[in-house]
């Protein structure tokens, strides 16, 4: 009968100050997701000493392997290192999972022996392996073993077992992809499957690790993998309007998997009998790695990449992709430059600097299948009671869409102060039902901002779903479960996300608008990714996004001080509506894209 061990190689700690520490391990069943305690199978301490400034310890010396005949039920090891040596306090704790799991469809990795693992803590680094012995190809295991670890930095999973290879390829629909261990809870954006893996079988699309470069003259589709497929017209059809999706990972590393491999052939299915898709390009339209994508339909739909090794070898599908289509919806904007009496009371901005942020801002929101076009009144909106207060501005039309107001009071455009009484400033120039974007020179710390403020969402209207909206993936479409014990192929739960209820005065209550500070720096610079840095054309059309999802009811990501407001807590950082603009919040997701389409501003 095979037997599973788990053997602890070597640990590298990354403070050589310690001479001396103590290892402690804990071995029990866990059963959390049935509601019962769990129950402890063996423990060991074992103090290592005499270590002379080694920063790298050989483990051997431990007399202790955990060993499993037949593994049948979830198994979890937790393992603590404590320095005796110095005055230093217990280290991270870490745990390693073996599940086994006789009815998943998708294992990572079969037909290996044994796997080797590199596990990272802030304080150490473990090198361990998981070995099946006492058996051939045929050992009297289950299906696979789950080999995974967790801790507070990296989560990640892989398998062993003694039957055939079959990939698995990984598309995911975060991008930039969330760093390894930094979500929490149930996961977002149509509950794809993750793993968080620093396995040499683990490849990642390096592409994909970081921000997406993007400026005004990026085509709409630079961000990969959206929640939203568009739906195209046949001029619209091209390159640089379709949905680009593309893999994440993929293993193992030995399948040398290609851009246009012929291994991997993708088609769809309906998940509501509505939505239909067609592959864009030559006759590898539908192969290998990297897709484009466009609707012809309105719906539901996920995309599967089907393994076919075309050497008699069995065909199987290895990666799904869920996301909306959606026609392209609108949403017309009026932008009022405001001048202030002095040339230190202008913001900088002129007409093009301008429509490159508002070019920017439409890559984003592109991934929701929304876009923000120019109103086509020309017409000076500024009314005779205005007039007569303010000694008789006008609004000049610069192109269309686009108007510089001059000759203001100071406050009109320096230090607004956007979370109080709604500013009068706003309603300067703007028509019932279009978003008014307000350029001022400054706007008054809020929120916790010291210094200024980039922008502000200021007035809107409910949204058509109410208080909240749901999003309920199949479960059916689902692989891989969570690495810290969900178990596989369960059901995914239905998510509810948190709206922004209206914010609108009775004398305007069809007023849409936002304010942008000149503060961001330099309007027309390309570049300035940075989160609080020189700023740039990017700063300012990542944070009209950000604004915009405000305005269409999106809350945060996550509050200052006030906790997940949009009541989601995956991805944070990644996504747009994350309540700074970081370089990093560069996500729409599939509930947020549902939202944003029942907002009364949004217009076909």
């Amino acid at each position: 009968m095979a037997k599973v061990k788990v053997t602890f190689n070597r640990v590298y700690f990354k403070d050589p100050k310690c001479k001396a520490y103590s290892f402690r391990a804990r071995v029990y069943v866990s059963t959390r997701h049935d509601g019962i305690q769990d129950v402890t199978l063996q423990s060991v301490a074992q103090d290592i000493t005499d270590l002379n400034n080694m920063s790298v310890v050989e483990l051997s010396q431990l007399p202790w392997s955990p060993e499993f005949d037949n593994l049948t039920g979830d198994i979890t090891i937790k393992i603590q290192f404590t320095p005796t040596g110095c005055a230093t306090a217990a280290y991270n704790p870490l745990a390693i999972y073996l599940v086994a799991l006789p009815t998943c469809d998708t294992p990572w990795e079969r037909a290996r022996p044994d796997w080797h693992f590199i596990s990272e803590t802030t304080e150490y680094i473990l090198d361990w392996s998981v070995t099946v012995e006492g058996g051939a190809a045929d050992a009297q295991l289950p299906d696979h073993v789950d080999a995974s670890r967790l801790h507070a930095r990296h989560q990640g999973r892989s398998t062993i077992s003694g039957t055939g290879t079959h990939p698995i390829v990984e598309f995911d629909p975060i991008v930039p992809v969330p760093e390894i261990g930094s979500w929490k809870g149930p996961m977002m954006h149509g509950w794809k499957r993750r793993v968080r893996s620093k396995l040499t079988s683990n490849v990642w699309n390096s592409d994909l690790k970081y921000p997406i470069r993007v400026d005004d003259m990026s085509p709409l589709n630079v961000f990969p993998n959206p929640g939203a497929i568009p739906l195209l017209a046949a001029a619209d059809q091209n390159m640089h309007k379709c949905a680009r999706i593309q893999f994440t990972r993929y293993a193992p590393l030995s399948m040398r998997f290609g851009d246009d491999d012929q291994r991997l052939q993708w088609d769809y299915v309906s998940l509501d009998g509505q939505g239909v898709v067609q592959f864009f390009g030559d006759d590898n339209k539908d192969r290998g790695l990297k897709v484009k994508v466009y609707g012809t339909h309105e719906g539901e739909v996920e995309l599967r990449v089907r393994y076919c090794p075309g050497d008699g070898g069995q065909e199987r599908y290895v990666g799904w992709y869920r996301a909306l289509v959606k026609r392209i919806r609108k949403i017309p904007y009026r932008v009022n430059i405001l001048d202030g009496p002095n040339r230190s009371d202008k913001p900088r901005c002129d007409a093009d600097d301008i429509l490159a942020h508002i070019k920017i801002a439409n890559t984003f929101l592109r991934q929701m299948a929304v876009e923000l076009t120019a109103d086509a009144d020309q017409d000076d909106r500024i009314t005779v009671e205005q007039r007569k207060a303010l000694g008789g501005p006008s609004a000049r039309p610069l192109r269309p869409g686009i108007f510089r107001v001059k000759d203001l009071p100071r406050g009109y455009t320096c230090n607004v102060d956007a979370l109080g009484d709604k500013p009068p400033c706003m309603f300067l120039n703007y028509r019932m039902n279009v978003l008014n974007i307000v350029y001022v020179k400054s706007i008054n710390p809020c929120l916790g901002w010291k210094e200024w403020v980039p922008g502000q969402a200021v007035s809107w209207k409910q949204n058509g779903a109410g208080d909240f909206v749901y999003d309920a993936p199949p479960g059916a479409s689902l692989a891989w479960g969570l690495a810290y014990g969900r178990p596989y192929g369960a059901k995914p739960e239905v998510q509810r996300m948190n709206l922004a209820g209206g914010n609108v005065l009775a004398a305007h209550p069809d007023c849409f608008a936002l304010f942008l500070s000149d503060k961001m720096g330099n309007p027309r610079k390309r570049g300035g990714m940075g989160a609080l840095g020189k700023g740039g054309r990017y700063r300012y059309g990542a944070t009209l996004a950000h604004e915009v999802g405000h305005i269409l009811n999106l809350e945060h990501r996550r509050d200052l001080g006030d906790g997940e407001k949009d009541g989601l807590q995956y991805p944070r950082l990644e996504n747009v509506m994350y309540y700074k603009a970081w370089s990093m919040c560069q996500d729409f997701d599939i509930i947020q894209t549902k939202a944003v389409h029942q907002s009364p501003l949004v217009q076909d």
